[in-house]
């Protein structure tokens, strides 16, 4: 393993003492004399709002009317000099508004150097910094490192991990008000806090220690620093206690965005309604190599019935990810044996892909005490290290889209005035839960959650959303005999607490291999290796059904399709030094065609594994600079795939060309020149990227808007959530499904087959890039229609 050097000239140091006076007192940090600039004193700051109050008084002073002005001045002049001094008045109150509000932001930053006293830690504890704001907790114990981090922690990230642990509770409307009691409606029904509760209450006291300690640090520094950071000031609010369950719901949140492939089965319950299920099965692929679902469409006429549920439940999904938007499985992962390397030395990376946002969901933090020495990154809440180096051992991850959820259809009726639904023959009365939403600046909102023995029933969470703003362009909820009940397995239970803070301590590969073994609801695929040695491991409970893939949602009444409980995680896919010296993952079917346990029909899109694997297998000796490379690498096997397709059909498509006007055969005959010996290389400078980027957005379109559109309509949203998250429909349809029954334009009187699309295609691309980058292709780059927005 490559060791990191310090750079002293960059470490920033903080040191804290245990308390040796009731009340905690801060000495006063020192600029550094390196600094351009230095901040102005406290006395200073108070002198100069004091002089700007008062000459803002003279001003005013200055300006106002005379009281010798003659009476004949005109009214008009009269309101015009008083409608300035408002004015003036006014943006002078807000300038100083903005000065306080940017001296309270300041205020509110951590401290850079010094020391505190700290009551409730036994020994020293010393937070360094490097250059980029990375923090080392060091600490003469794990208790006292624990709080350390807890208190660096909230000194960076209080607001995030406030947000986290109310959405993950479904408590935003206690902060934002009544915009969010859908969004809390949802998390309550997911059921986080009752799961988290419950598991927490049963924790032993040895893993509940470290998050005991940890919450102690966040709270002191609540407690110690009275002017929090601006979004606090903004929204007027302050952060309540954290307890150590509060990591629990954190953690929890992190599983849900990974665990996420109920999204498919919602959009295969909305496109049934429009399509037929047969149909819509083509837009719910599974892998490149194999056929449709046709058995999972087999068992599905009742569930048409529940569509109206399932558009608005992906809806609220959709809503509830933009505060926690992490579920693209888009990572990739490889270790590489001593045998493999350069300098005979493992080399473990990872590159989680996680969307970008401000802040980030990751947090870098490293903490050492004797006997624990993790570094690397973590979600703002949780103590624990969840990808990084222990000094023994490396690790990272890819989402594994394992089928962790599914929809259950439950035939309802009401017995005596009771809801009871159908499961083996017999009527069952529902349980029933009740909630209240306490909703800032409004009044509390009561509602009941029913459930099922397969899981809260899912329209529980959106049955009141009649608000046709709130769920555009869907039909109004009606009482239906169906409804969805969600399973997921987080409801049986989850050992994370043990088996990351494990993960943490282990020295040898069993000891790492055994401590993955308590993680049951985080589904990824960990690689791993030490000094010697690497290995691959699936991580999370594998459900096992009696019947079906569970791909598409299954009757609940019958019993036929329920869970018969988890694979063994021993009997989990894993590998230690397979006999080609390197691992390699990035979300693609990582097991046989032929696997006997099914893990899921999601798999996401096999070239970037593909092309990690043929670069590893042509380098016999990896050195850090390779396997840095490999992470930045840009080219698109799928943009190789396409342009030998094209290529091959090259002929074909050019008599679709002919057939369009002599202005456009130009612009896409030259598209389809472009496009069929296009090299894969997506850097931000290429022009065939452009074309190539252009060209998928458009192929996409032709093929199924025409009956999923309208382009802002639910269907056709949903549809696009559902190709972030797996192989999917653009891709099957260019590469291999050949015989789909969508090329055909409903809305022509021709009949169009692939050829017609593709031809299409190549030349609403070329128009576009001419469009947005003008008419000489060699100018087009990628970089200039590829952006990243904030909103």
């Amino acid at each position: 393993m490559a060791q990191k050097k310090k750079s002293k000239k960059s470490v920033k140091k903080k040191t804290v003492k245990k308390a040796v006076k009731k009340k905690a007192t801060r000495k006063k940090s020192t600029p550094k004399k390196t600094r351009k600039s230095k901040a102005r004193p406290a006395s200073e700051s108070n002198m100069a709002e004091a002089k700007m109050a008062i000459e803002l008084d003279r001003y005013i002073r200055a300006a106002a009317p005379s009281p010798e002005i003659p009476e004949s001045k005109s009214a008009r002049s009269k309101k015009k000099f008083t409608f300035k001094n408002l004015f003036i008045a006014l943006c002078v109150t807000i300038l100083l508004c903005l000065v306080l509000l940017v001296s309270k932001n300041r205020a509110s930053l951590p401290e850079e150097n010094g020391k505190i006293e700290v009551k409730g830690i036994h020994d020293k504890v010393t937070i360094l910094r490097d250059d980029l704001g990375m923090p080392l907790v060091d600490a003469a114990n794990e208790d006292d490192m624990f709080f350390g981090a807890g208190y660096t922690m909230a000194s960076d990230r209080l607001w995030q991990m406030h947000i986290f642990r109310l959405l993950a509770q479904g408590r935003m409307s206690e902060l934002a008000g009544s915009a969010m009691i859908d969004v809390d409606k949802f998390m309550r029904t997911m059921q986080i806090k009752h799961i988290i509760d419950r598991l927490f209450s049963g924790l032993d006291s040895r893993y509940k220690r470290p998050l005991e300690s940890f919450s102690r640090g966040v709270n002191y520094y609540i407690q110690s620093h009275k002017s929090l950071s601006l979004p606090f000031i903004l929204t007027m609010s302050e952060p309540e206690e954290f307890k150590p369950v509060d990591c629990g719901y954190i953690f929890a949140l992190l599983v849900m965005g990974l665990s996420a492939n109920q999204v498919e089965e919602l959009f295969y319950l909305a496109a049934s309604e429009v399509l037929g299920p047969e149909r819509a099965a083509y837009l719910v692929p599974v892998y490149h190599d194999e056929p449709l679902s046709f058995d999972e469409v087999e068992k599905f006429s009742q569930a048409i019935a529940v569509h109206n549920d399932a558009a608005r439940y992906l809806q609220q999904w959709q809503k509830t990810n933009a505060f926690f938007k992490i579920g693209l499985p888009a990572s990739n992962n490889f270790a590489i044996a001593p045998a493999r390397t350069k300098n005979h030395a493992t080399i473990v990376a990872n590159d989680t892909h996680i969307p970008i946002s401000m802040p980030s969901i990751w947090y870098m933090i490293h903490t050492r005490s004797p006997g624990y020495d993790s570094a690397g990154v973590t979600v703002a809440g949780v103590p624990y290290v969840l990808l990084g180096y222990n000094g023994h051992i490396a690790w990272g991850a890819t989402m594994v889209e394992a089928d962790s959820q599914d929809f259950f259809v439950e035939k309802l009726k009401t017995i005596r005035g009771k809801t009871q639904y159908l499961y083996k023959g017999k009527w069952h009365a529902v349980t029933e839960k009740e909630e209240t939403i306490k909703v800032r600046f409004g009044k509390d909102v009561k509602f009941t959650i029913q459930g099922t023995n397969h899981g809260p029933l899912a329209g529980q969470a959106i049955e009141e959303l009649k608000n046709s703003d709130k769920v555009p362009v869907l039909p109004q909820p009606v009482k239906a005999k169906y409804a969805l009940a969600h399973k997921w397995s987080a409801a049986d239970g989850e050992d994370a607490a043990i088996g990351i803070y494990q993960m943490n301590k282990a020295k040898t590969m069993s000891e790492f291999r055994e401590a993955l073994s308590h993680i049951h609801t985080l589904y990824v695929n960990i690689v791993y290796g030490d000094k010697d040695n690497i290995g691959w491991q699936v991580v999370g409970k594998i459900p096992v059904r009696k019947k079906g893939t569970g791909q598409l949602p299954s009757p609940g009444w019958s019993g036929e399709y329920d869970w018969s409980g988890y694979l063994d995680f021993y009997s989990q896919p894993w590998l230690i030094n397979p006999a080609r010296n390197f691992l390699v993952t990035a979300n693609e079917r990582t097991v046989p065609r032929d696997h006997p346990v099914h893990i899921t029909s999601a798999w996401f899109s096999p070239e970037r594994a593909e092309r990690m694997t043929a670069i590893l297998e042509k380098n016999p000796e990896v050195d850090f600079a390779a396997a840095r490379s490999l992470q930045l690498d840009r080219i698109s096997l799928m943009g190789i795939k396409t342009a030998a397709m094209l290529k091959k059909e090259y002929g074909r498509i050019n008599q679709k060309i002919s057939l369009l006007r002599e202005d456009e055969k130009a612009k896409a005959g030259q598209a389809l020149r472009i496009m069929s010996g296009f090299d894969g290389d997506m850097n931000k400078e290429s022009s065939p990227g452009a074309l190539a980027g252009a060209f998928y957005h458009f192929f996409t379109r032709n093929t199924v808007l025409d009956e999923l559109g309208p382009d802002e309509g639910p269907l056709w949203k949903s549809f696009l959530a559902t190709n972030e998250r797996s192989y999917a429909a653009p891709q099957d349809h260019l590469l291999v499904r050949f015989d789909s029954p969508f090329f055909d334009n409903i809305h022509t009187v021709i009949k169009e087959d692939r050829y017609d699309i593709l031809a299409l295609s190549l030349l609403q691309a070329y128009e576009f890039c001419e469009d947005k980058m003008g008419k000489e292709a060699a100018s087009w780059k990628w970089s200039d229609i590829m952006k990243i927005h904030w909103i």
